[in-house]
């Protein structure tokens, strides 16, 4: 098993790339980790028992918000439980699919850079 600390929590600070894209299954609570998570298909774990009760406190109506309030993705109510997730590593449901495709859409996954350039070019004419 590996672990990947956050980068504000390693001496180097590099971002985490090689571990993301050989992990089986990604734990996280918000932020871009779970996005870059979702985009590689990756099983992703939200450890409810930590995290849910304040995010639905301080984050409302944002995309992660909805993901504690409507139970999108995998969510653990406890360490028992994450293991147990964790052992069974299922895939991601449909109606989880559908609300992470509405925020990312597929059709731009591998080439939204290039889209975002080019509609900064634009604003430039």
């Amino acid at each position: 098993m590996h672990v990947s600390l956050h980068p504000r929590n390693r001496k180097d600070k590099k971002p985490t790339y090689q571990q993301l894209l050989e992990a089986d299954v990604v734990i996280s609570d918000l932020g871009t980790m779970v996005w870059e998570a979702w985009a590689l298909g990756k099983t992703l774990i939200f450890p409810d028992w930590i995290i849910k009760e304040r995010m639905l406190k301080h984050k409302k109506n944002s995309a992660e918000w909805r993901i504690f309030a409507e139970d999108y993705g995998l969510h653990a109510s406890s360490i028992e439980h994450m293991k147990d997730l964790i052992a069974e590593s299922p895939a991601m449901d449909t109606r989880t699919k559908e609300f992470f495709e509405y925020y990312l859409d597929p059709k731009y996954l591998g080439c939204s850079g290039k889209r975002i350039a080019d509609l900064l070019l634009a604003l430039d004419k």
